[in-house]
């Protein structure tokens, strides 16, 4: 309910009239106005695996950071202990898209990019490969999608995946799980 809320919330904003998404519209994802702390968002999670999809809808929070070392941008978070490094996305990178999916989404990236007059592919975009560490300590290589849809000073609200996959044998099988973790990124 809490990630609805913050979807519609931040559909209001940008349907306002002028908007900061009027201003990052077309921008490049940098460091001067990615840095920051942030309250991170993760869930719901969508499984999917040979047999079947499903879609856990719980979400929890977790603190999260982003900053920069010689010039290279770096996401990490206390909960989950995610550690990402991010790059901004060029504009020949193909655009993401995210559907409107009952419990996983309430909005498309084509609603976004109608609600803030901006073509979704002109929002500023991050992309990132790293680690998390799972509830039993198992280290997932995962990789983080980030559109900024909001931004002043700094990022004021970004829509993005958290992805992974498992390759392994279950029943004496091979077994593949893809996981798709929704992620929103708020100012604290």
């Amino acid at each position: 309910m809490k990630t609805l809320i913050a979807f519609v919330s931040a559909l209001i904003f940008v349907l306002a009239g002028p908007t900061m998404a009027e201003s990052i519209c077309g921008r490049a994802a940098s460091a001067d106005f990615v840095i920051g702390e942030y309250k991170m968002e993760m869930g719901p999670r969508e499984i999917k695996t040979s047999r079947s999809t499903r879609i856990f809808p719980n979400v929890f929070e977790t603190p999260a950071t982003i900053f920069a070392v010689n010039d290279a941008l770096f996401l990490v978070t206390t909960i989950g202990a995610i550690d990402i490094s991010l790059t901004p996305v060029s504009a020949d990178e193909p655009v993401w898209q995210f559907s409107a999916r009952e419990g996983f989404s309430p909005v498309s990236s084509e609603d976004m990019g109608l609600a803030a007059d901006c073509d979704f592919a002109d929002f500023p975009r991050l992309v990132g490969s790293g680690t998390m560490t799972d509830v039993n300590g198992i280290v997932l290589d995962v990789t983080m999608k980030l559109v900024i849809l909001l931004a002043s000073d700094s990022i004021e609200l970004a829509i993005g995946t958290l992805e992974y996959s498992i390759d392994t044998i279950s029943d004496g099988r091979p077994f593949h799980m893809e996981t798709k973790v929704k992620v929103l990124l708020n100012p604290i």
